[in-house]
């Protein structure tokens, strides 16, 4: 059954099975590293990918089992490659192989010798044999309960366990990860795994002795100051500060080579997870890559069938000739060009939606009908003339304090305003100096949210989108180019306001509502006057220059881009030349694998100091006060707030020249960097992949801050010059009167 032909005879030998799912994963390092530490065994590489994207045989010879295409095509990514080891660890075994150890491509670093996975024993090798203890980090006593102790990266098999080969690949359909499919596997056969000092160390566990296969589970090559960026939470077994780790890792990342890919049908369809359920679901399906034709007509028509009966889609095209008619029509833009809203809103008329579709075919533009979190009911209130403002008011955020500008500068010019809390976040808990109300009552709403989360807000408190109130969006982006979901959202609001020329000009061209560029002043703050040594993160540095740099990782470290700061300082100065840069954050704890890319750009340098926590309101003002120059080699700021604060406060900026920030600062009263653009990097939050930020010029950068410490008199400049052009701005009155015009309320404001 199986193709045997240029492989080296099995019988009576052990084989390394190297599993290598789909994509560009590139076993011949992996197959390099066993050849090393075990020239004697046989080694055969097997292909989880799309069959007719199959490797050639350089490096490694390929062994290629029978295999029911639709069972790799319905497994879940994960499964499809256990599947595959399975099938093939069983056939080998079958042809005399004395035993089967399966090693996952890409997933498995191996440092030495590994005889134990030779020897008779559990097929099945442990992770962690014992609970991990409760201590805030990953993984927990509840991760182990969830996930198993069975390694999903390694096992070795002999014939005599060939029943379990024979379960995983009959339970495949039923699984949702290669570790629930190894784990029920283990349980329901009886199997304890085997736990072997120094093989399978990695993010569960590190032994104190030196490790030889390393689980690399979810390692990421271009992450690698995390084992597994795809776990948030504190991490247990850390790579920065950890010697023992980070050298090791560096050496089994170089067969950590290339990246996966979902499977994909002839004409590069991907078979994404409800494409594998259907295949999963119909035993009917046709083959995808022997018969891509009719595969493609089953998809069509399975997908047809299902939008058919969702309840949204249902409401807004009722059976009949009409509704059937809308519905093709909205299948056709879907299909063609993603033109399709996701959710229709259950208030749509057939006709709205039929001529929204017709306005779109004919600009050729994708354009949506007012988006939902779900089919909900909007709730009519009785309406007064005013403003309901609605945001973060409770939680430590940027938008928080531009939502509470907004109200307090709409009641310092009279106008009847109320403050509606959003509890969607988690930062911090904050108090609020103004009164808080439960629902809107005013005929203007302003929403201070992100837009992401507009279709939960809908859900949440859908009173706020009455249609007899007029709902604005209050928005900030960081980038030129919208994603799709948040055009579609923006269909749900009468007018989008934006605080900068930049924001607005990125909105103002792709969205398909009125944009307007509505600023806010900078408003004065002021810091307790206290003395360096009374504020507990400068204290240690008296006598010292401290460079200062302040972000939250919720919003994205790469745009933040600390770590351009970071490496500009090191070009500046030598170690302990003097100068310090204090890197302060926040959520990092919430945003690991970031916060640890910030240590490791700092690592090795005692004058680089890295703090993440949240300090009071009066505290993080007082820490601005008292550095002497504040960084921010952002990639891209929708406004920089913290950067006009800095300015009130007489602390003088650096900052790159590009984006929201040029509404407020210019050569006179900062030191600004020139940047180029790059693209956004792929693990930049949800910024679409064809959008360009900047790239700072670090060396300049470099040269402005040696020129701060150098010149005394240069910061007193910038200071005093950066402070008498904040002092030009309105004041809240002045900014509430013309917020009042904007949203023709005039008559209501106060004399």
């Amino acid at each position: 059954m199986e193709d045997l032909e240029g492989m080296t005879r099995v019988a009576g030998v052990p084989v390394v099975v190297l599993a290598v799912p789909g994509g560009s994963i590139d076993p011949v390092p992996l197959a390099d590293a066993v050849r090393r530490h075990h020239p004697d065994v046989t080694i055969v590489a097997v292909w989880a990918g799309d069959p007719q994207l199959h490797p050639a045989d350089r490096g490694v010879t390929w062994f290629r089992p029978v295999l029911d295409e639709r069972v790799l095509a319905g497994a879940e990514p994960d499964v499809a490659v256990w599947w595959v080891a399975a099938r093939s660890s069983m056939a080998l075994l079958h042809h005399g192989a004395r035993r089967a150890v399966v090693l996952i491509a890409g997933s498995v670093g191996l440092l030495g010798a590994v005889p134990e996975l030779f020897a008779d024993g559990p097929p099945l090798v442990a992770r962690l044999e014992e609970p991990p203890p409760v201590d805030g980090c990953w993984p927990t006593p509840d991760d182990l309960a969830a996930e198993g102790p069975v390694s999903p990266v390694v096992a070795t098999l002999g014939p005599a366990d060939l029943p379990l080969l024979e379960r995983l690949a009959e339970q495949v359909s039923e699984k949702t990860s290669a570790t629930r499919l190894l784990n029920d596997a283990a349980r329901s056969a009886g199997i304890v795994p085997r736990m072997i000092p120094g093989v399978g160390a990695g993010a569960w566990r590190w032994d104190d002795v030196p490790a030889r296969l390393i689980d690399l589970d979810g390692f990421d090559a271009e992450q690698p100051w995390v084992l597994d960026p795809r776990r948030t939470s504190p991490a247990r077994v850390q790579v920065v500060g950890n010697p023992a780790v980070s050298s090791a890792v560096h050496l089994a990342a170089g067969q950590v080579v290339g990246r996966r890919r979902p499977l994909a049908a002839p004409g590069g369809l991907v078979l994404d997870a409800r494409a594998r359920a259907w295949i999963r679901d119909d035993p009917t399906a046709p083959a995808p890559w022997t018969t891509p034709g009719e595969f493609r007509a089953w998809l069509a028509r399975r997908w047809w069938s299902d939008a058919r009966r969702r309840p949204d889609l249902a409401h807004a095209f009722p059976p009949g000739p009409d509704g059937d008619r809308g519905f093709d029509r909205w299948c056709e833009r879907a299909v063609l060009d993603d033109g399709a809203p996701l959710l229709v809103s259950p208030t749509c008329r057939i006709a709205e939606v039929s001529a929204n579709l017709d306005t779109a075919a004919a600009t050729e533009t994708p354009h949506s009908i007012a988006p939902s979190a779900a089919p909900s009911e909007v709730t009519t209130v009785t309406v007064s003339h005013g403003v309901d403002v609605v945001g973060y008011f409770t939680r430590q955020l940027g938008l928080r304090d531009v939502a509470v500008q907004i109200a307090e500068s709409l009641l310092a010019a009279g106008v009847p305003t109320a403050a509606v809390p959003v509890e969607r976040s988690d930062s911090p808990l904050v108090t609020c100096g103004l009164p808080l109300v439960a629902a809107p009552s005013h005929s203007d709403r302003i929403l201070v949210v992100t837009a992401d989360q507009l279709g939960a807000l809908r859900a949440d408190a859908p009173a706020i989108f009455d249609p007899a109130a007029r709902r604005i969006g209050y928005w900030f982006w960081e980038v030129q180019r919208i994603p799709r979901w948040m055009r579609d959202v923006a269909t749900g609001l009468d007018e989008v306001w934006a605080v900068s020329t930049f924001v607005a000009d990125a909105l103002a061209a792709e969205l398909t509502v009125p944009v307007r560029h509505v600023p806010l002043p900078i408003r004065r703050v002021t810091a307790p006057a206290l003395d360096r040594s009374d504020v507990p993160l400068l204290a240690p540095f008296a006598g010292r220059f401290v460079f200062l740099v302040v972000f939250d990782h919720f919003s994205v470290a790469e745009r933040k881009n600390p770590f351009g700061a970071i490496e500009a300082f090191r070009r500046a100065f030598a170690p302990d030349e003097g100068p310090v840069l204090l890197v302060k954050s926040i959520n990092g704890d919430r945003r690991w694998p970031d916060h640890q890319r910030v240590l490791a750009a700092a690592d090795g340098r005692d004058d680089v100091v890295v703090v993440d926590q949240p300090l009071p309101r009066d505290e993080h003002l007082g820490l601005i006060a008292g550095a002497d120059a504040l960084v921010s080699l952002h990639r891209s700021e929708g406004w920089g707030l913290h950067l006009g604060e800095a300015m009130w406060l007489g602390t003088p900026v650096i900052a790159t020249r590009y984006s929201g920030n040029l509404d407020f600062m210019d050569d006179s009263t900062s030191l600004l960097i020139d940047a180029g653009v790059v693209p956004v990097s792929r693990s930049a939050g949800a910024y679409p992949s064809d959008a360009v930020w900047a790239d700072p010029d670090l060396d300049a950068a470099a040269a402005a801050m040696r020129a701060l410490v150098g010149d005394a008199s240069l910061g007193r400049r910038l200071a005093r010059a950066a402070r008498d052009a904040l002092e030009q701005q309105p004041t809240d009155r002045e900014t509430g009167r013309i917020l009042a015009e904007l949203l023709g309320r005039g008559a209501l404001v106060s004399s």
